[in-house]
């Protein structure tokens, strides 16, 4: 049986997690998949069929590179895309970034396109309580009031940060390890075995305060594990933790016995690794926050 007309596009996308719920859709709620189907149906003038978003962040959750799948019943020539995609392109108050797209083959989807992710994470210790707990406060209002960047992309902590210990500790969470104690299990997980190729940790300044950096690498990474990694690290920074603990969390399965979540606010899906993607130069952190 032969096909219609159907152009596939791969998508670009980034988004300040504080505006959405999530990427997958929610009723009544703003995610960043309504968001992007509601973008791209304005900018081609059709609804975008199977959109699918590659990586599911978090509530809050924040990412420079995020990419997604769609297509339509029509051929698009490259002149036709490119009027397209530049209005696709800018900030319209609903939370996307940067936004921009390319044709593809029908045979690439989201999901199976990147070998692995790049997530950095920021924190900042020696924090005043009376701050924190205002931050706190405002993360709870509905609607939630956005943050400036150097506030709202950081989790800040009243402790001071050691990264040495916390360099040590991250030293044993790499290879290919058991991490059922650092996720949240989701339905119909099987296995918790996971590789975490990389953690770094680099020490920034920033308005003289000193301000922690941590890159993740994986090929892929359970439900809430970045957050769990780090909220476990900065436990081990401010002196909760001896990093020797790490082989026994890992063997005790046991959510339980690892540290807090980190907010979800100093999380940032940075990079999809993969081989495939055409384009080029992505959008960058706001001004304001120092880069490795």
């Amino acid at each position: 049986m032969q096909r219609g007309p159907r152009t596939q596009l791969l998508l670009r996308l980034g988004y300040e997690g504080s505006a959405f719920f999530g990427v997958s859709p929610q009723p009544g709620r703003p995610t960043v998949a309504l968001a992007l189907q509601q973008r791209v149906e304005a900018s081609f003038g059709m609804p975008a069929r199977a959109l699918v978003v590659a990586s599911r962040t978090d509530a809050g959750v924040h990412a420079v590179e995020n990419l997604a799948t769609c297509w339509f019943p029509v051929e698009l020539d490259p002149a036709e895309l490119a009027l397209k995609t530049a209005s696709l392109r800018g900030e319209r108050g609903d939370g996307l970034l940067d936004v921009e797209a390319a044709i593809v083959p029908a045979s690439v989807f989201a999901r199976g396109l990147g070998s692995g992710k790049i997530y950095r994470y920021r924190l900042e210790g020696g924090h005043d309580p009376a701050l924190i707990a205002r931050l706190r406060e405002l993360e709870l209002q509905r609607p939630r009031p956005p943050l400036p960047p150097a506030l709202g992309r950081i989790w800040q902590v009243a402790p001071a940060l050691d990264p040495a210990p916390m360099r040590q500790a991250a030293a044993l969470l790499l290879g290919e390890q058991d991490f059922e104690a650092f996720t949240i299990k989701a339905r119909g997980q099987a296995d918790a075995r996971r590789r975490l190729d990389r953690i770094e940790i680099h020490e920034l300044q920033r308005e003289g305060r000193p301000h922690l950096l941590i890159e993740v690498q994986a090929p892929s990474f359970l439900r809430k594990m970045v957050r769990i990694v780090v909220g476990t690290l900065a436990e081990v920074g401010v002196g909760m933790r001896d990093p020797a603990q790490m082989p026994a969390l890992l063997a005790s399965r046991d959510r339980q016995q690892t540290g807090i979540a980190a907010l979800a606010r100093g999380l940032v899906l940075h990079e999809i690794l993969s081989e495939h993607k055409p384009f080029v130069g992505r959008w960058r952190e706001p001004d304001g926050l120092p880069e490795p």
